[in-house]
């Protein structure tokens, strides 16, 4: 882990404090499995967004974990230049077809189940 990566996971455990007091997690606790509120989940990815200057849609966790890690290796995806539109765009294409409830359980397996 780099000293950036750290960082970034640093930034992201005290979005996730000011948004959950008194909430025990780790670095690779899944947030649909400690607040299990989709609603609460799109607030963090936005406050993640806005404190990084970042634009990681929603539909990225569809391939990464919605953990602390997970968005911490998304934002440094981003801010390297190294994140895939064309990706996240093809998922966003899956997704839409989708009801509310096939993408939360798409979420929930793809970052609990691998």
């Amino acid at each position: 882990m780099t000293k950036d990566e750290a960082s970034t996971e640093a930034q992201i455990s005290e979005i996730w404090r000011q948004q959950f007091p008194g909430l025990v997690f780790g670095l690779d606790d899944n947030i649909f499995d400690l607040v299990a509120d989709s609603l609460r989940a799109v607030l963090i990815l936005s406050l993640v967004n806005k404190h990084f200057s970042t634009n990681i849609p929603i539909t990225a966790l569809l391939t990464t974990p919605f953990s602390v890690r997970g968005l911490a290796e998304l934002v440094e995806l981003y801010l390297l230049g190294t994140f895939d539109e064309a990706l996240v765009q093809s998922l966003l294409d899956e997704v839409e077809g989708m009801s509310d409830q096939e993408v939360a359980a798409s979420l929930n397996q793809r970052t609990v189940g691998g």
